[in-house]
């Protein structure tokens, strides 16, 4: 009986180490999800401020619709590209 209660207390430990481990690895997964999403939305605002200077648009903000693409992106190639389909959804 005394063993089985010894077995019983070490499952115990291993299975909240377990759940510790499987917590800290969610809110790592967070927290890099949250760095691209910002990291993707800061180049897609470099486009944008590039696109405006360079090529003269003075009224790039009124197409506000495609804004939340830079959000929602994961991918700088999706931003950039993106960012061209924005130009052309919004001035051609």
């Amino acid at each position: 009986m005394v063993e089985h209660e010894k077995y019983s207390k070490m499952n115990k430990l291993i299975i909240k180490k377990e759940l510790d481990i499987k917590n800290e690895a969610s809110q790592i997964k967070k927290i890099q999800r949250i760095h691209a999403k910002n990291r993707d939305y800061l180049v897609g605002q470099i486009i944008s401020f590039l696109l405006r200077r360079y090529l003269g648009l003075q009224t790039w903000n009124k197409c506000r619709s495609m804004q939340a693409y830079y959000s929602t992106s994961y991918d700088i190639y999706e931003v950039i590209l993106g960012s061209f389909n924005y130009f052309q959804t919004c001035y051609f």
